[in-house]
């Protein structure tokens, strides 16, 4: 079994911004197991229930996942600050600044790299995790 640190950082960029020469990179981070099994409980409660509470589950991984970001600019092209909150988190203000679908694909990429195989953290070939073809 291979143990892949929580702590570890890595680039991305969203899958509509990857053929733009300036793209904004967004540095994200696995859940760690803590916040993990946080997130798995809330799925659990809804088990078997109609309806699934997708906006917090985004929330959640987007919250604990997103740790910086390299040329994030607002609608009329200015520079937007990465800031957190006092808990040491991405401000919500920011994380609300994305439209759904960028929160959606941001939560998916933090979740999944919290739930990889042996056989995938062996193939990764540095912390910096490489971008997946979609």
């Amino acid at each position: 079994m291979i143990a892949l640190s929580s702590l570890e950082e890595y680039e991305y960029i969203l899958k509509e911004d990857r053929e733009s020469e300036d793209p904004t990179v967004f540095i994200l981070r696995p859940l760690s197991k803590r916040d993990a099994i946080e997130v798995e409980d809330l799925l659990g409660q809804y088990a078997g229930r109609e309806g699934f509470p997708t906006g917090t589950f985004i929330y959640k991984c987007v919250k604990k996942g997103w740790k910086g970001a390299r040329n994030l600019r607002d609608k009329k092209g200015k520079k937007v600050e990465f800031e957190t909150g006092d808990d040491g988190c991405v401000a919500d203000d920011l994380i609300f600044r994305l439209n759904s679908n960028r929160r959606s694909e941001l939560a998916n990429q933090v979740w999944e790299d919290a739930n990889l195989t042996d056989n995938e953290v062996k193939n990764l070939s540095s912390p910096s995790r490489p971008q997946k073809e979609s």
